[in-house]
């Protein structure tokens, strides 16, 4: 064989390896991302579901107090179901301010996390 091509099939296998090691980096940060994604989607849904069981207990707590004050329950259930249409409605007008703009920031981190690291060295 000549020197040309033992460097062309060595440039060629090189090449191979380069892109299988593309490939697996890939791969590998593609599984990264999604698990941190994963993580703080679960995290998220964790924290909702307390926090929810929290205000509902709060609710009838306050729904069975209200009863002493009002001698019924219907005036503490109406005000608990006029406070939580009252949070919803404020939290359908700032949507975009309170949910769907902190969850692109968080994508975006995860997401761009190693590009700030190489641009920060």
């Amino acid at each position: 064989m000549s020197e040309k091509e033992t460097q062309s099939e060595s440039f060629f296998e090189d090449t191979q390896n380069y892109l299988r090691s593309q490939i697996a980096l890939f791969k590998l940060d593609t599984v990264e991302k999604l698990t941190g994604i994963f993580s703080s989607i679960m995290l998220i849904l964790l924290a909702i579901l307390l926090l929810g069981g929290a205000l509902f207990y709060l609710s009838l707590g306050f729904i069975w107090w209200s009863q002493d004050i009002f001698g019924s329950l219907l005036p503490g259930i109406l005000i608990v179901s006029g406070s939580y249409i009252f949070l919803l409605i404020l939290i359908y007008i700032f949507r975009r301010r309170w949910i769907i703009n902190p969850f692109v920031k968080l994508l975006c981190r995860i997401f761009f996390e190693e590009t700030n690291n190489i641009e920060n060295e």
